[in-house]
């Protein structure tokens, strides 16, 4: 509603307006769009609306921390009209009715900005669940606690003797929040150990042990006490004391026992069982014991007897120690063959004949008068020959492509001149042919798997071998250096 002003007379009209959660009403005969002013002000311009009846308006059901929202929805209805917000219960939580901030009823607003809301606080003893569990389905704890509903809780950590965490399975529920149905549930699962321990006591009516043993199994598995046999007993199966089957405690307290009667005018002696009969393939063997009588840390647990069978070793033996046949020695993988052998071997060669068993064949002369390592200097002197062939190839490729340049268009050639260029060639071929035969004598005398030294027995043989290819190499240009000069000499003439 508005109060306007205008020229007495003066035709005027009602401007249109939109009016949220209204609708105009343009059929209405109320409605009064259009007139003349009045002298007396007395004109009233009227439009005539109708409120909608699906105007939204929101509830909202929230908890006491203002943040958390546990339902809300919107609502439609007709604008202007009164309207309430609905009870609700919410598992694990209470409804405030003192809390300020309810708002539980009201008007709807032609905006759809009615907003209607019920404050609740958390319960403090809502209920959740806690299970420790075997991987086969076994509970070895439950429990059920209770917190503030929506909290974040998480699963203690749990010893149980026989039983180990593990921590992949994806059956794990290490931790949530609280759930206010109470439907939150917590698990760590376990493995059962493999090597819990349980005893086996063979013994007599009077007290007297046959035979004790701690055999191992897994935590909960189903055993039996085997059957056994001993002198001067017989087994009494009627005895009330047998134990003679059950489920491996995971503290290692099962006992099982078989009781047997002494037969008369026999001597019982406390002994291991003569032939004893295993009736469940499942038992494993008893683990073996230190001197605290405790299993070996590092002992493995058999599951079925282990037969180990050793390869026959490759033996070579000297002729001449077919007299001699029980004198043998060994040399280990990690010996050289032609590394040099003790003082007490040499003179046991020169006494008698022995046979020889090598335990690595891929060096055969390793070990021979060796030391069990190989020498760094042989190793250099090889790769040394090897590096002067390549300097050779690369001085005649480069003395070939010089000469050619210089070829004159004849060429005179005499006994003498082929004289040294066979000498020349002598020099050229022995070169590599001096390396090839060091690199040989390397890889058969040498194992670098073993202790590196300096020298050895085979060094010497290695310096001359390389000396002898730097000798050459000397000869075999300063011959071709000759030769060229005589070149020179004869032009130089024959200007």
């Amino acid at each position: 509603e508005s109060t306007m002003h205008g020229t007495t007379g003066a035709y005027v009209s009602i401007p249109r307006k939109f009016i949220p959660g209204y609708t105009f009403d343009r059929g209405n005969e109320s409605n009064i769009l259009s007139g003349n002013i009045l002298g007396d002000g007395s004109l009233e311009l009227v439009r005539i609306y109708t409120a909608n009846t699906n105007t939204a308006y929101t509830v909202r059901y929230m908890l006491d921390d203002g943040e958390t929202v546990l339902s809300e929805s919107t609502m439609h209805g007709t604008t202007g009209a009164y309207v309430e917000i609905p009870e609700a219960t919410f598992a694990g939580y209470t409804f405030d009715a003192e809390n300020e901030l309810n708002v539980l009823d009201g008007n709807i607003r032609g905006d759809g900005k009615l907003v209607l809301v019920r404050m609740y606080t958390a319960n403090t003893d809502t209920a959740y669940q806690m299970i420790y569990m075997v991987t086969d389905g076994t509970v070895l704890s439950e429990s059920t606690m209770a917190g503030t509903t929506g909290a974040y809780v998480e699963i203690p950590e749990a010893i149980f003797a026989g039983y180990t965490f593990d921590a992949e399975n994806e059956l794990n529920v290490l931790d949530g929040n609280i759930r206010g149905d109470g439907k939150l549930v917590l698990v760590r699962m376990y493995t059962a150990n493999t090597d819990t321990a349980y005893q086996m006591i063979y013994m007599v009516t009077d007290g007297t042990v046959l035979s004790e043993s701690t055999m191992y199994g897994t935590t909960g598995a189903y055993v039996e006490i085997p059957e056994a046999t001993f002198e001067g007993c017989t087994y009494d199966d009627g005895n009330e004391l047998n134990v003679l089957n059950g489920n491996i405690l995971c503290d290692g307290s099962l006992v099982l026992v078989r009781i047997y009667t002494a037969n008369p005018g026999e001597e019982v002696e406390e002994e291991d069982p003569i032939v004893p009969v295993i009736t469940d393939p499942t038992i494993l063997p008893t683990e073996p014991e230190t001197e605290t009588g405790t299993p070996e840390d590092d002992a493995t647990l058999p599951t079925a007897p282990v037969v180990i069978v050793t390869p026959p070793t490759a033996t070579i033996t000297n002729r001449r120690a077919e007299t001699a046949p029980n004198n043998t020695v060994e040399v280990p993988d990690e010996e050289t063959p032609l590394a040099a052998p003790s003082a007490d071997t040499e003179q046991e060669d020169d006494e008698e004949d022995v046979s020889l068993i090598i335990g690595d064949p891929d060096v055969p002369l390793a070990g021979f008068r060796g030391s069990g390592a190989w020498a760094l200097w042989n190793l250099i002197f090889s790769i040394a020959g090897a590096l002067l062939v390549l300097v050779l190839g690369v001085h005649l490729l480069i003395r070939r492509r010089k000469r050619n340049d210089e070829k004159d268009d004849t060429e005179e050639c005499d006994v003498d001149d082929a004289g040294k260029k066979r000498n020349r060639l002598f020099f050229v071929i022995a070169i590599p042919v001096l390396a090839i035969i060091a690199i040989i004598l390397f890889i058969l005398t040498e194992n670098m798997r073993l202790p590196m030294i300096m020298i050895d027995r085979w060094t010497i043989a290695h310096i001359i071998l390389f000396a002898v290819a730097v000798i050459s190499y000397i000869f075999a240009f300063r011959t071709r250096k000759d030769e060229d000069n005589d070149d020179r000499q004869v032009e130089y003439e024959t200007i």
